[in-house]
């Protein structure tokens, strides 16, 4: 009897290391076949495409409608014959009580390719460090501003006065800010500026010389006609440098329909610049409008 157990338990030994010995077995060979799986394949380079993905590109508009600014008239320059020989609408911005201010708007509101803005001064932010406020502590030169001692009495009588200076009435069409980025940025300010410009149908130019500016959205809150400035053509007085901001306004123009740009007659070469490339922008599908054809 003690013999037939002693097989009997010997028997069950080998069965549990037999099972022990299959099971390591299928462990090894599971985790092969894991690592032979997870094993990278090598991509043949050759079939994957060379091109991209194509996006869809952005709409283009055939016939794109250009509005340029030209600040800072009031002193007659040699610059001004130039301005003449250029046969394409632009939006003239005139300075009150400057030298030649006055006949400026009577020459030029006979000319059917110009529309007329006042070109308010107004106070900018001091200590910027740009060109802007460099002239913080000039605004006091101009013979009619707004500054931030302006109130809602004084506002409206300071642009009648600009106005009665220049004749401009029924002449001037919009106002625009000339520096004036503490005044744009003051809800305040802006407030008595906009009714004064509802009250004569005026519509008004953001020339957005700041960031904090509230003014172009102050007046479309009031229904005023309101446009912004999206470029400055000549921050950098330098014939190439103008010309590439031309051709940006003009790219922007034909994948947003219209585009509103800023240039000085003061500067050197923005003129020329203008009378050079227009001609081709035109030929090519741009129109060169007013601020209040957009």
């Amino acid at each position: 009897m003690k013999r037939f157990i002693g097989i009997l338990f010997g028997i069950i030994v080998v069965l549990i290391v037999a099972n022990l010995l299959v099971m390591f077995f299928h462990w090894v060979t599971l985790e092969k076949l894991t690592e032979d799986f997870l094993e990278p394949i090598p991509i043949d380079m050759d079939l994957l495409p060379t091109t991209p993905k194509s996006q869809p590109k952005p709409y283009r508009y055939p016939s794109a409608k250009v509005a340029i600014v030209m600040d800072d008239l009031g002193v007659k320059t040699p610059q001004y014959l130039t301005l003449m020989d250029i046969p394409f609408k632009l939006n003239l911005a005139i300075i009150p009580g400057l030298k030649n201010s006055k006949s400026l708007v009577k020459e030029l509101a006979l000319m059917d390719r110009y529309e007329l803005l006042l070109h308010m001064p107004m106070e900018p932010f001091p200590r910027r460090g740009d060109q802007e406020s460099q002239g913080a502590n000039l605004i006091q030169a101009y013979p009619f501003y707004i500054d931030r001692h302006s109130d809602a009495a004084s506002i409206p009588l300071a642009l009648d006065k600009a106005m009665d200076q220049i004749s401009g009435w029924g002449f001037i069409k919009g106002l625009n800010n000339h520096m004036g980025s503490y005044v744009t940025s003051s809800p305040n300010l802006m407030c008595p500026i906009l009714d004064w410009a509802r009250t004569h149908q005026l519509f008004f130019l953001d020339s957005l010389t700041s960031r904090t500016t509230v003014a172009y959205e102050m007046a479309r809150r009031q229904h005023i006609p309101a446009y912004h400035n999206e470029i400055f053509l000549d921050g950098v007085d330098d014939p190439d440098v103008i010309r590439e901001r031309l051709r940006k306004a003009v790219a922007r123009s034909r994948t947003e329909g219209q585009v509103v740009a800023i240039g000085h007659i003061t500067r050197k070469y923005t003129l020329s610049v203008l009378k050079e490339m227009m001609p081709q922008f035109a030929d090519h599908g741009v129109t060169f409008v007013w601020l209040s054809e957009l």
